[in-house]
């Protein structure tokens, strides 16, 4: 079981050129006052959840260099991407999506060789496509 913070935090300041606060060619970060904490723009708790079951020997024996096993796991992700927005300037969801992934698993030769069928499912949300200009 795995549980995880993912947080994206952000501060923006006008770039523009005031003469009458600077007099400086070049400029600098002392120019700016950044805050001491920054605000969290977009967080969420991410679980996640695995189990595998071996082959029970004790019920049933098999040759001492093959071992079976079953597994699944579950798990979620999150990608703070900062200030994404529409047409009409309002913030856009975060993407995420949803990972479930099961199978089974055949070790031979005292784990020399092991094959492996996973049936793997995802699905995302609030994800965004940029068609790139040629």
């Amino acid at each position: 079981m795995g549980w995880r913070r993912d947080e994206d935090s952000l501060h923006r300041e006008n770039l523009a050129y005031d003469p009458s606060r600077f007099n400086l060619t070049q400029r600098g970060f002392d120019e700016f006052t950044l805050p001491s904490s920054l605000p969290s723009v977009a967080s969420k708790e991410i679980q996640s959840y695995s189990a595998i079951l071996r082959w029970p020997r004790r019920l049933v024996s098999l040759p001492s260099s093959i071992d079976a096993s079953v597994f699944a796991n579950r798990s979620e992700n999150f990608t703070p991407l900062g200030p994404r927005v529409n047409f009409f300037n309002e913030r856009l969801a975060p993407p995420q999506g949803r990972n479930r992934e099961s199978g089974l698993a055949l070790s031979l030769w005292d784990e020399r060789l092991t094959l492996r069928y996973t049936h793997f499912i995802t699905g995302v949300e609030n994800a965004s496509f940029t068609v790139p200009f040629k």
